[in-house]
């Protein structure tokens, strides 16, 4: 199948150093996480970013905070998070993008997932803020994706995000959904999970298809580095 492409966010990359409230901390073994490169998506601008994770149930904590320059390049050092989720909580891991992105309110995804160990713990960085140099307020930053639309109605969402697990661990099934919209319509999702943490940070990569009003498909898996987690930052009209 040939795809066009509709909207596809650069990876840039660049040399900063990561600075300010977060720690640089140790790296576990198995994954790097020093000298992670990206950029802060258009329009560019300098300030400085706050990334924040995710420890369940919505308890977000400040991981790093680092400069990005006047073209919105950035290099971070990923720390091991001074907390993590209680042992089991996979839920924490994400199968899907933002929901609003795909045109949807709320996603209902029971069971279905096995997970090798109940009693590894994560984190997923899942928020960001931004604040631009000279402003007295942040500005929310969007994890950015790429998007392409295929033949027909078919579009295919790819999506990349940080996660930590403090052992080798895998979670995999194939999880059903059904995602509603704010019009009280609904959807179902098929996603195929296959995630193969290492210890240490790692990228999830969630991909969906979408093609018309047919189910949703998705599948979740673990890239073999840390590249290409971009954020995008839309400052006020």
């Amino acid at each position: 199948m040939k795809f066009s492409r509709l909207l596809l966010c650069p990876l840039l990359l660049c040399g900063l150093t990561a600075c300010g409230g977060g720690s640089p901390g140790t790296a576990a073994a198995g994954v790097a996480s020093s000298g992670v490169e990206g950029a802060v998506l258009y329009p560019p601008s300098t300030g400085t970013v706050t990334l924040e994770f995710d420890m369940g149930a919505q308890q977000l904590r400040p991981l790093v905070h680092f400069p990005v320059d006047r073209r919105g390049l950035y290099t971070i050092t990923l720390p091991v998070p001074p907390q993590l989720s209680a042992g089991g909580q996979a839920e924490v891991l994400p199968l899907l993008p933002a929901l609003d992105l795909l045109g949807f309110s709320r996603s209902q995804c029971p069971g279905g997932l096995k997970l090798s160990d109940s009693a590894a713990r994560f984190a997923v960085v899942s928020s960001a803020y931004f604040v631009p140099t000279g402003a007295a307020t942040a500005a929310t930053l969007r994890l950015a994706g790429q998007a392409m639309a295929g033949q027909n109605t078919q579009t295919i969402n790819l999506w990349r995000q940080y996660a930590y697990a403090d052992r080798t661990v895998h979670l995999s099934g194939t999880q059903t959904c059904t995602l509603s919209r704010s019009d009280s319509s609904s959807q179902s999702a098929q996603i195929d999970v296959d995630y193969q943490l290492r210890q240490g940070w790692n990228v999830l990569v969630i991909q969906t298809v979408q093609d018309g009003t047919a189910p949703l498909t998705g599948r979740a898996t673990v890239a073999s580095g840390l590249s290409g987690v971009q954020w995008h930052y839309v400052p006020p009209s």
